[in-house]
């Protein structure tokens, strides 16, 4: 994948989308066959890999503040000082994400959008070659949903994504590319997909309506 590419992962619920995902993040062995991410298994290369999760309810328990939150995603393993400084930078990246307003909230009063926006800008501090993103939306009203998918649309070409939606409507914001998931893949480049292609995994019927656009 190059840096303005995108992977839209759908498909119906049981089709093996997350456990996609963890075979990708090295978090299950696969039964046969070998996984090379980036350029080697996951379990060399997960490291540089970004991961947000579906729901990460349990961030909201955390007793700090989002600015504090955000610095210690700066931590080395296992604790040997902190991470050189990224470009762009903290600051850079809150402006960038509209969460300035936030960096003296508690993490428990962050509401679904704001937390996911705040964990993208820990994520993209340490720089990552691959940014992984499980249903980023699922828990945002519509108006966040718009949001988060147009700072997405605004990553491409910083960073290659993998991401996990049953959102139709942001196939043509975000994804050069569409892997069509049920317990086998098929992979279109976005020129491509058609009504047809989406029918046939949800089997049921369905029109698509693709403004494509170039990366």
């Amino acid at each position: 994948m190059g840096p303005k590419d995108c992977l839209v992962l759908i498909g119906p619920n049981g089709g093996g989308k997350t456990t996609l995902l963890k075979l990708l993040m090295g978090m299950v062995t696969p039964t046969s066959g070998d996984i090379i991410l980036l350029d080697g298994p996951p379990s060399v290369t997960r490291h540089r890999v970004a991961y947000l999760p579906q729901r990460p309810t349990h961030l909201f328990d955390y007793p700090i503040i989002v600015s504090d939150f955000i610095k210690l995603g700066q931590l080395k393993s296992p604790w040997w000082g902190w991470r050189l400084p990224s470009h762009p930078s903290q600051s850079e990246l809150e402006d960038r994400f509209g969460i300035q307003s936030l960096a003296n909230r508690p993490m428990n009063r962050l509401s679904g959008g704001e937390l996911q926006r705040v964990l993208l800008v820990r994520l993209m501090l340490n720089q990552p070659e691959l940014l992984i993103l499980d249903e980023p939306a699922s828990a945002m009203d519509p108006s966040g949903e718009v949001t988060l998918l147009s700072m997405m649309a605004d990553l491409l070409g910083d960073v290659p994504m993998v991401l996990v939606t049953h959102d139709l409507t942001a196939l043509p914001k975000v994804a050069t590319h569409i892997g069509c998931l049920n317990r086998q893949m098929t992979l279109h480049h976005i020129s491509d997909i058609t009504s047809d292609s989406i029918q046939n995994l949800y089997d049921f019927p369905i029109h698509l309506n693709l403004h494509r656009h170039d990366h």
